[in-house]
């Protein structure tokens, strides 16, 4: 980029503009306002065209912005609807413009952004955010579409594919943008002029005057320690996101943007302030009730009221040398110089858009001899799609096999029969390790297989992760292994969730038959979960609460870790429960009606089960586990066979032998099995060895 082209955008930046008139402030609740021109040319664009899109030319019925941040993932998943809608947009005779409404954001970024999401129309650098106060947008992604006369006729979401949660549907239910474009060609008023858009917050813009107008702090509640005066980033801020966020928040990580530096946080000040106050960040789902877990990021109520003070008082920076080094972090691996390093053969694009993709990838290992491995540290080159990894060993070689008839790399689903499952793997996850006296056995010859849930994020992505593998010292002094409740995601329950249905729930209960020590829970559903709890009754009636997710969010799917092991004797009782909410309230269902939800490995489907991992003393041990809770699969089984279930696509998908075998011991033939007939049917279940094989490939 040429000095001169620097020197325009500066000259003619949002933040120098004069205007020939103060555009009009409109409120978030209404449209129908009028915005003015702005004067001296315009506002540039990524190539250093000035545009005025409040001022249309000859012919031209509307003028259709899009806010986006270039580091909003909201935004970015959303952009190829945008250029859906700026074409429809060009057909029905109005211009379409994408906003950078950012303070301080480099053109070249811009640039690059527009270029890797294929935004053809002009990208405008608002780095005065003016345009976006003009219309009243507050958050990206939004749109605001403004009639040739400068009156807004609709303000708000592009569509409703992100919920009030902030979790991405498969499919938009209602579309706003569309509906307005439409409406506007055919002359006809916009139905629904204001919708609320979720996403990114933009940023407040540039002081005007060089200086920030100091307001009142917010009231603290008597439960709250007292603040400081004066609340600065160097003295009380840095240490707090330094502490809760930087993990993620920092170059080359998950999160969207970096909060290292005072000038990241500052332009962030209001969104911190609000999304901590709502406790939305940092995200934690766990309940009150469930016991200590390591690696919390609850904020404390202190930390919410600086973080808010801060906001509310000008973000004032300090002095400077207060402030606290930022952390460091390591380079590469999170642990120790790995043992071994794989990597995908050759990677896998995921598409811009579309409905998720399960692929499963099989890692060659090369072994050569057994070795036993503590920890597994996953890095996927574009993490931006990967929602989760299961993690898998193959000493069969079957899916090696499978893999070699596709030309494409990896093979289509999640098909985890006769995989032996290692561990899970999300967004913003450490090193996946297991405690000291406890490692996983990686047979000779065997390969690592990953089971990969991608979301399309808005561009083209080539994903290819990379695996580090750390071993153990030698053998394990204890064995371990993960309870699942209800047994394979509850693909046996038959589960099928009516519409219209709040509380559509599914029960499970195990008796442990030998002592064992939990020290690892999670949990696992999609869309329509909504809340989630594991509880221990032990021999002497106590309750204990394992586990609870008052309000699920499929956006955040952690692994928790007790800070010391629950006790569990043989006689306790686990009992699980699974809410669903298939109703229109539910603001994540992707169903507008409600319809029908089955069992099924899309987003839009459902499944769901509590997982316990538990420590066992030795191999006995193990089997006994083992030999039990195979049986609970079996009698899962045969439930589902009495209440005439296997004919759930599933099933049927799943275990293709069930139906003949149901058929063969329905006797009197009424579909289904009497008291009488269950016995032989579990009896030949277990001999057929179908509920080991499924507990065994089980996560």
């Amino acid at each position: 980029m040429t000095t001169f082209f620097r020197l325009c955008v500066a000259c003619f930046g949002v933040a120098g503009f004069s205007v020939a008139a103060e555009p009009v402030e409109v409120s978030l609740d209404e449209a129908g306002a009028r915005v003015r021109a702005f004067g001296r040319g315009g506002i540039p664009d990524t190539r250093g065209h000035l545009h005025q899109p409040f001022l249309p030319a000859a012919g031209i019925k509307a003028s259709l912005l899009f806010f986006v941040l270039h580091d909003c993932p909201k935004a970015n998943a959303l952009a190829p609807e945008m250029a859906r809608l700026a074409a429809l947009a060009a057909e029905r005779g109005m211009a379409s413009y994408v906003v950078y409404a950012e303070p301080d954001l480099d053109v070249a970024v811009a640039a690059t952004h527009a270029q890797e999401y294929a935004i053809k129309v002009p990208a405008l650098l608002d780095t005065g955010v003016r345009l976006a106060a003009a219309v009243g947008a507050r958050t990206t992604p939004e749109a605001a579409l403004v009639v040739a006369d400068g009156t807004v006729v609709y303000r708000g979401a592009i569509n409703d594919r992100i919920t009030d949660d902030g979790v991405m549907r498969a499919e938009a239910r209602r579309h706003f943008v569309r509906e307005a474009i439409e409406a506007v060609a055919a002359g006809r008023p916009v139905e629904t002029p204001v919708t609320r858009a979720i996403g990114c917050h933009i940023p407040e813009p540039p002081p005007r005057h060089g200086f920030e107008a100091l307001l009142p702090p917010p009231a603290v509640s008597d439960e709250a320690l007292p603040l400081p005066e004066n609340v600065t980033f160097s003295e009380h801020i840095a240490p707090v996101l330094h502490k809760r966020c930087a993990a993620c928040h920092r170059p080359g990580e998950v999160a969207p943007f970096s909060l290292l530096s005072y000038a990241d946080a500052k332009k962030r000040s209001q969104q911190i302030a609000e999304v901590t106050s709502s406790r939305e960040m940092p995200p934690w789902h766990v309940g009150e009730a469930t016991p200590p877990v390591l690696w919390e990021r609850r904020l404390s109520g202190r930390e919410v009221a600086l973080l808010d003070q801060w906001h509310r008082t000008g973000a004032v920076e300090g002095d400077p040398a207060r402030t606290p080094p930022v952390p460091v972090f390591p380079e590469g691996w999170q642990l120790d110089s790995p043992n071994m390093e794989v990597v995908m053969p050759e990677p896998f694009t995921v598409p811009a858009e579309g409905r998720d993709i399960y692929r499963t990838f099989v890692l060659p290992l090369g072994l050569k001899d057994d070795v036993w491995v503590r920890a597994v540290e996953l890095r996927p080159s574009a993490p931006t799609v990967v929602h989760h990894i299961l993690v898998f060993v193959d000493s069969t070689g079957r899916a090696a096999a499978k893999d070699a008839q596709t030309p494409e790399p990896g093979y289509p689903g999640a098909d985890s029969r006769d995989l032996k499952f290692i561990a899970a793997w999300g967004p913003g996850s450490g090193a996946l390790t297991l405690p000291d006296d406890l490692a996983w056995n990686f047979p000779q010859g065997s390969n690592l297989v990953l089971q990969t849930h991608f979301h399309p994020s808005g561009k083209a992505e080539a994903e290819a992760t990379r695996v580090a593998i750390h071993h153990a010292d030698g053998p394990p002094l204890l064995r371990h292994r993960i309870i699942q409740m209800p047994p394979l995601f509850s693909m046996l329950e038959g589960l099928e969730i009516p519409p219209g249905v709040k509380d559509h729930t599914v029960r499970d209960s195990f008796v442990l038959p030998i002592d064992v020590e939990a020290f690892r829970v999670g949990a696992h559903a999609h869309f329509l979960g909504r809340r989630m709890s594991l509880m221990a009754v032990l021999p002497d009636g106590t309750r204990q609460t394992l586990l609870e997710v008052p309000q699920w969010n499929f956006a955040w799917q952690d692994q928790y870790a007790y800070r010391e092991r629950r006790r569990l004797p043989a006689g306790t009782r686990l009992e699980a429960e699974v809410v669903w909410d298939n109703s229109a309230d539910n603001p994540d269902n992707p169903f507008s009606p409600p319809v029908a939800v089955r069992w099924g490995e899309q987003s839009e489907e459902e499944m769901g089960s509590l997982m316990l991992a538990v420590a066992l003393p030795d191999d006995a041990a193990l089997e006994s586990l083992n030999g039990a809770l195979a049986a609970h699969i079996a009698d899962t089984l045969v439930v589902s066979a009495v209440l005439n279930k296997p004919v759930d696509k599933s099933i049927r998908r799943a275990l293709p032998a069930i139906p003949e075998m149901l058929k063969r011991h329905d006797q009197n033939g009424d579909g289904t099995l009497d008291e009488k007939e269950r016995l032989p049917f579990r009896s030949l279940l277990q001999l057929t060895g179908i509920p080991r094989r499924l507990l065994d490939s089980s996560p």
